[in-house]
């Protein structure tokens, strides 16, 4: 599957015009995202996709929903969003292998051992350097219970609140 597959099979979220700005290693963590998104929405509910990008190393997805959508429902669309973005820590953005969270010269990227220094950027031959990933802490309708990105689960599960959270 590549970037055109995704945009033909998702009409319904993406314009034909939209360009996603991260690499093609992400598409399964997108393809997954459409699906899900795809279940949770009632016939007619509209949702758009406005923007899908690297951030910082990881994966954001902006979007804009119609007018009046129930909060509820939001929030399950905000959870399938952060679910995602929290996976993209996990997997490279160039191959789709697992990965990890590199640095270099300031710039971030989340990339598998073989992919961490293959960067056609003006960063070539500066090494990487791997940065140990904080937990991906959210909050979601429940204002008071937080969740962390828990990889083995694939899920958020509750924690504490965040080191240093008052």
């Amino acid at each position: 599957m590549d970037f055109s597959d995704l945009k033909r099979k998702h009409r319904s979220f993406l314009a034909p015009q939209f360009s996603f700005e991260c690499g093609p290693g992400w598409i399964g963590i997108l393809a997954v995202l459409f699906a899900a998104l795809e279940a949770e929405l009632p016939t007619g509910t509209v949702l758009c996709v406005t923007q899908i990008k690297e951030k910082f190393g990881g994966l954001r997805v902006y979007r804009q929903a119609e007018p009046g959508m129930p909060d509820q429902l939001q929030w399950r669309i905000y959870r399938l969003i952060a679910l995602a973005e929290a996976r993209s820590f996990h997997v490279c953005e160039r191959c789709g292998r697992p990965a990890r969270l590199w640095e270099r010269q300031g710039f971030f990227v989340t990339a598998c051992d073989r992919h961490a220094d293959e960067d056609g950027s003006e960063h070539r031959g500066r090494p990487a350097r791997p940065i140990d990933l904080h937990p991906v802490y959210e909050r979601f309708e429940d204002e008071q219970v937080w969740y962390r990105y828990d990889l083995e689960r694939d899920d958020f599960v509750p924690c504490p609140p965040p080191p240093g959270f008052r």
